[in-house]
């Protein structure tokens, strides 16, 4: 079975959360379900974008009396006429019959109670910002698929939204297996290897989930199945990474059996993450991931975080066609192949690439070139899966 048939079982055994309102402090990182809309003004009264001294329309004195200062947050002054100027600073509120701001650059002092316009009043733009001229009050801010940036959250709550309705994130759980892995904290022996898949799955997961709640357990089949239990009913679905395949501490997928999980898929005709399984207990999916560390963050892009979508009720679609102009001559197989790529929009460099452990030249790639099983020329076009 190639990736595509697998993910088309999957999404079909997969159904949309509920959506539901959050805050806007809370609200980063996801996304609306249905368009928001300016509750006020911005501005919402017309105010100074400088430090200086607001003056009346068409004001034809070079020395004026300052008969009131505002300050941000004040309201606005009632004290100016002609002759007369009122100091204000950025953000304050102007006088209702201001005509300008004069920049303090463009003033000196003449005594305490007056100052000296050292300038064409004419020649100086107003420096009020006005009622409205960002956003008005019912706009349309963002639409229904909006993804939530600090840019946007900081916007939404500026123009008086409380909060939003998005569409949820779910909860899910991962658990790495093998004697041989260890926590970054601990001291390594000689022939044990550092937790990457936790790492690696605790950085993607990172904005599209709510919780992700990380666990390791050594290959011991009573271990493996305690621990998923104990996951499985808090969770939206589970992740499993290692014991895979079907050596003799491959407990992961003879345990999902004992406990009558349903088989979606159980190994793939792909290369790298071959092992991959997915399996139904309860309602929720259950992914058996491979150990190595680049198969795990191919089946990421290839299975869960599309699944992750449908529960958002988004599209998914990382692939692309691009065009290349030279050829790409790969190694034949006889499965779907993924290597790691870089593009620099007009030519697909190879990697070094040493297998499903080279976390390394993943690091460098831009996406997997998608290779179809028996293909060794690739011309004109090439499919690439971006990350």
């Amino acid at each position: 079975m190639n990736s595509k048939s697998a993910l088309d079982k999957i999404l079909s055994s997969v159904d949309s959360l509920p959506c539901r309102k959050v805050s806007v402090f809370k609200s980063k990182n996801y996304t609306l379900s249905s368009s928001v809309f300016a509750q006020i003004d911005l501005p919402s009264f017309n105010k100074s974008a400088m430090d200086g001294y607001a003056i009346g329309k068409n004001e034809s004195q070079k020395i004026l009396q300052v008969v009131d200062f505002t300050p941000a947050g004040d309201i606005p002054s009632t004290k100016l006429s002609d002759g007369k100027a009122v100091k204000i600073l950025t953000g304050a509120p102007v006088p209702l019959n201001a005509w300008k701001v004069i920049p303090k650059e463009l003033t000196c002092k003449n005594e305490k109670t007056s100052v000296i316009l050292a300038c064409d009043v004419n020649d100086v733009p107003s420096n009020i910002c006005l009622v409205g001229e960002d956003i008005k009050k019912g706009q349309l801010l963002y639409p229904c698929g909006t993804k939530i940036d600090a840019r946007k959250r900081a916007t939404l709550s500026f123009a008086g939204v409380k909060e939003v309705k998005v569409f949820p994130k779910p909860k899910v759980a991962v658990i790495t297996t093998g004697n041989e892995i260890i926590s970054a904290d601990e001291s390594r022996g000689e022939y044990q290897v550092y937790n990457a898949n936790a790492e690696l799955l605790s950085g993607l997961l990172s904005e599209v989930v709510d919780v992700a709640d990380f666990s390791h357990v050594t290959d011991d089949y009573a271990l493996v199945e305690e621990e998923f239990k104990a996951k499985i009913e808090k969770s939206d679905f589970l992740i499993f990474t290692g014991g895979a395949s079907v050596g003799r501490f491959d407990y992961v997928k003879k345990m999902l059996k004992s406990v009558e999980a349903e088989e979606i898929f159980s190994g793939l005709s792909i290369r790298p993450a071959r092992p991959t399984g997915c399996f139904l207990y309860k309602g929720k999916l259950v992914f058996s991931l491979p150990g190595n560390p680049v198969a795990v963050f191919l089946a990421y892009h290839l299975f869960v975080l599309p699944v992750i979508y449908k529960m958002q009720s988004r599209e998914y679609n990382f692939f692309e066609e691009v065009e290349i102009k030279e050829q790409l001559i790969v190694k034949q197989r006889d499965r779907e192949n993924f290597i790691p790529i870089r593009y620099d929009g007009k030519r697909i460099e190879q990697l070094e690439y040493n297998g499903p452990a080279d976390l390394y030249h993943l690091s460098l790639a831009d996406g997997f070139l998608v290779i179809p099983a028996g293909v060794k020329l690739i011309e004109n076009k090439a499919k690439v899966l971006f990350f």
